[in-house]
């Protein structure tokens, strides 16, 4: 009986020497880190090389490629037991196509995300699409609970082909929305539009939904939604050359 608790007292030892050896130290993560590389490609559906890989029981440090030309840091301490994290990212990259969307030119982000597996806050800000945003959400259970988001003379056509829609318009826009309970059957929240020396591709409406706008169509306006009880109304105010629209 002494000789099999003794056996089993170092096997259990061992095996937590080999955890702590492959999780914790440099020369176990460098052993695990082409893997890690593997998974994380497989999930993102692209070719992503692991830079820099640093586990320890109070601290996570990691650096990827994405491409050629697209750069993620991230760098602060964890709570392994708590499963609670603290964590600055910075986001450095160009024309990145990713299986959820496809960001044309520069997209430049730092933030934090902190909180625990089951609730946390993600932020950040910077530059996207040739313009300044700044966003912050909190997570729950893997689903967005609130959203803050922030953008300041987006151009609309770069908006369009982000959400794969043909550039029937051109010009800018002011974005900002405040979204509470957004994965409830009980959404609201805030969402303003502001349109300036915005222009419609008059032969591209006329090829594709077969409607005559004339040779030239520009507006300005601004759009303001207010969402209660899952329903939205909006109050919608356009000056354009071809009328104006007041609602």
């Amino acid at each position: 009986m002494y000789k099999m608790f003794i056996t089993f007292l170092v096997t259990l030892l061992f095996m937590f020497a080999a955890t702590y050896f492959l999780l914790f130290t440099q020369s176990g993560n460098d052993a695990i880190k082409p893997y890690l590389q593997k998974l994380i490609s497989r999930k993102a559906q692209m070719d992503i090389k692991l830079l820099k890989f640093t586990l320890k029981t109070d601290h996570i440090d990691i650096k990827c490629l994405a491409g050629k030309d697209s750069k993620l840091q991230a760098s602060g301490g964890i709570n392994l037991f708590l499963k609670s994290f603290d964590i600055d990212y910075n986001i450095d990259a160009k024309d990145l196509k990713t299986k959820w969307a496809v960001i044309e030119g520069k997209l430049k982000i730092d933030g934090v995300v902190k909180g625990d597996l089951k609730k946390f806050l993600l932020n950040g800000a910077g530059e996207a699409m040739d313009t300044d945003i700044r966003f912050a959400a909190l997570i729950e259970d893997k689903k967005p609970k609130n959203l803050i988001f922030e953008s300041k003379q987006a151009k609309i056509d770069k908006i369009l082909a982000l959400l794969n829609i043909p550039s029937y318009s051109s010009g800018l826009a002011n974005i900002s929305a405040n979204l509470k309970n957004f994965d409830s059957q009980n959404p609201k929240g805030d969402i303003n539009i502001t349109v300036n020396q915005a222009h419609i591709d008059t032969a591209l409406i006329k090829r594709d939904f077969d409607i005559d706008l004339g040779k030239s169509f520009s507006f300005n306006g601004d759009i303001k939604t207010k969402i209660e009880n899952g329903v939205a109304n909006s109050k919608i105010n356009l000056i354009s050359t071809l009328a104006n629209l007041n609602t």
